[in-house]
């Protein structure tokens, strides 16, 4: 099969002809049509993300995918060959295997690329929103970076979810406006956040912050945050390492929490997917947690794909077309 092949000495993707792979008995074998890119597939280029492969594999690139069930292992249960589905796995690739227990349903409504784009936002937005962020009804959110691919879901998320107000920053106010619904943009080279998120509250705080930044932002965070706020660290673009005020912590009483998908086990991931189906299947079907995409790219152009996404000059997702 065709496929995008990491090279980490040289930081390069080689496009190379690979042994197909054959689902394991709890695997089901996807004929891959789409391809999420995402921040982490940078790393992984750089080297500085773990594969989980022998360093003389060669390693298929991507973290996402979608496409058709070609066939199934002995002991997947309930999937039909033909079905269109969407899953975490390595999707720079004509072929995929993945553990039965991560796919998702493709919605009627959804284009290839569309899929391809989904999984990776979906599932990290609302473990950060709900299983980490607990967000109700009604609760405010901020979204710091709302114009990335996981920041354009959790936005669709959040307003699904009833949140109130949501408020998402970025360093582009031409970024903001291409973002449609209710939302409280925040230009961050021209407006102040926390006067912002004052006015917006009535001085209460935010209830969820949903951080893909990092330490740049971790001090804004904090004293952004409501009494008894929930700060999600997703991104660390703004760096890894930041001081942390801890009596203001302990005064609002704040829960900080990390999350990243490298240390889950497979039975961790699986849960994941299953409380999402379960909050937002309904929602999904119907198409209405669409992710944006800005451009798609021919599987042989990956390199060039994840060159203009670390350029971040896009709105939402950037996604391999596979043939």
């Amino acid at each position: 099969m065709r496929a995008i092949v990491l090279d980490p000495a040289a930081g390069s993707l080689r496009p190379s002809e690979v042994a197909d792979p054959e689902p394991g008995p709890h695997e089901v074998l996807i004929r891959v049509r789409a391809a999420g890119l995402n921040r982490a597939d940078l790393l992984a280029r750089a080297g500085s993300y773990p594969t989980g492969s022998a360093a003389a594999e060669p390693v298929v690139a991507g973290l996402e995918l979608a496409g058709e069930v070609v066939s199934c292992g002995a002991e997947v249960p309930g999937v039909a060959a033909g079905a269109r589905v969407m899953s975490i796995g390595r999707g720079y690739a004509q072929l995929a295997c993945v553990d039965h227990r991560l796919l998702l349903p493709v919605p009627d409504s959804f284009s290839w690329e569309q899929a391809g784009a989904t999984p990776i936002a979906l599932l990290t937005a609302h473990d950060a929103l709900v299983s980490n962020g607990r967000l109700a009804r009604g609760e405010s959110v901020l979204i710091q970076a709302v114009t990335s691919g996981i920041g354009t879901m959790a936005l669709a998320i959040a307003r699904e979810l009833a949140a109130d107000p949501i408020i998402g920053t970025s360093r582009s106010a031409a970024k903001l406006e291409a973002l449609d619904g209710e939302l409280v943009g925040v230009d961050v080279t021209a407006d102040d956040l926390l006067e912002v998120v004052q006015a917006t509250t009535d001085g209460r705080g935010i209830d969820v912050i949903v951080d893909n930044v990092g330490a740049a932002v971790l001090t804004q965070n904090v004293a952004a945050a409501a009494i008894r706020g929930r700060i999600v660290q997703i991104g660390r673009l703004g760096g890894a390492r930041a001081g942390l005020d801890l009596e203001e912590l302990a005064r609002k009483r704040l829960t900080l929490v990390g999350v990243t998908f490298r240390t889950r086990s497979a039975e961790e991931r699986a849960e994941i997917v299953r409380r999402c189906l379960a909050d937002l299947g309904e929602r999904l079907a119907t198409g209405k947690l669409a992710p944006s995409i800005e451009a798609a790219y021919p599987l042989d152009e990956a390199e060039q794909a994840q060159d203009a996404l670390a350029r971040n000059e896009h709105v939402g997702k950037l996604v391999l077309s596979v043939p």
